[in-house]
């Protein structure tokens, strides 16, 4: 009777088992991306929940890091040419995912992307660094690096990082609320700092400030900061808001 060598029933055996591994890899990977790429439906009536990455990692019992580096590797299919609207939006929404299921460990897979100021994901990448940095003390340095690099990041990129920031120090019904009370502490801080140093989104660093630092509304730093940022011959409406600013600044409490 003749039999199989054990090395070749093992070498089988091998091929077999590893395509069955890729192939699953393969399959969650495609409904990863239908994730990534899915269009919320605009019948109010049929109102359906947007699908997330935790179906997947349910469904084949990943770890984030597992989802992280499915995340990526969708992600990095399509890189800053991309003209495809659909690509781009698909490549946009796993960046965003990758901010939600990553840490500080996770932060280099987009540091190209951050660094980038001709990458339509610029934007999403900043905001997956921040939650991808929420509870790391590093999260300052590199809001810090947003506010001030105005050759890698426009006004509006540090826009919404303050807009983000201030939700995560301040705003408790918010998705990315901070519960660690010393990263909190850190991100009014940073807002003290940049209160005396912000010229383009002066007013609304002013209003975060005194909002996550309440004595700091009626105080003579916030009115000696007002009068030095304001722009000369300011007039108009921002010259009204000014006012008012600096108005509420010299009430006492």
């Amino acid at each position: 009777m003749n039999t199989i060598p054990k090395t070749i029933l093992l070498a089988c055996c091998a091929l077999t088992c590893g395509g069955l591994v890729a192939d699953e890899r393969e399959e969650r990977l495609r409904e990863l991306t239908n994730i990534c790429a899915w269009i919320p439906s605009d019948d109010l009536e049929r109102a359906v929940p947007d699908p997330t990455p935790e179906i997947v990692k349910s469904k084949y019992g990943l770890s984030n890091a597992d989802i992280v580096h499915d995340l990526h590797e969708i992600a990095m299919r399509y890189g800053p040419e991309e003209t495809n609207w659909d690509f781009r939006e698909t490549r946009e929404v796993a960046i965003l995912w990758m901010g939600k299921y990553g840490s500080s460990n996770d932060v280099y897979r987009i540091a190209d992307v951050v660094t980038n100021a001709s990458d339509y994901a610029q934007d999403d990448a900043v905001t997956a660094t921040m939650d991808m940095l929420k509870l790391s003390p590093d999260l300052i340095p590199f809001v810090r690096n947003v506010a001030t690099n105005e050759v890698v990041f426009s006004s509006a990129i540090s826009s919404g990082m303050y807009v983000r920031l201030h939700a995560m120090g301040g705003l408790s019904d918010s998705g990315c609320y901070v519960e660690d009370a010393a990263q909190r502490a850190r991100i009014a801080e940073f807002f003290l700092e940049r209160a005396a140093q912000e010229h383009k989104n002066s007013l609304y660093v002013d209003r975060c400030t005194y909002s996550l630092n309440p004595w700091y509304r009626h105080s003579q730093m916030r009115r000696d900061n007002l009068a030095a940022l304001r722009p000369p011959g300011l007039t108009g409406r921002r010259a009204e808001l000014y006012d008012a600013r600096q108005n509420d600044a010299a009430q006492s409490d």
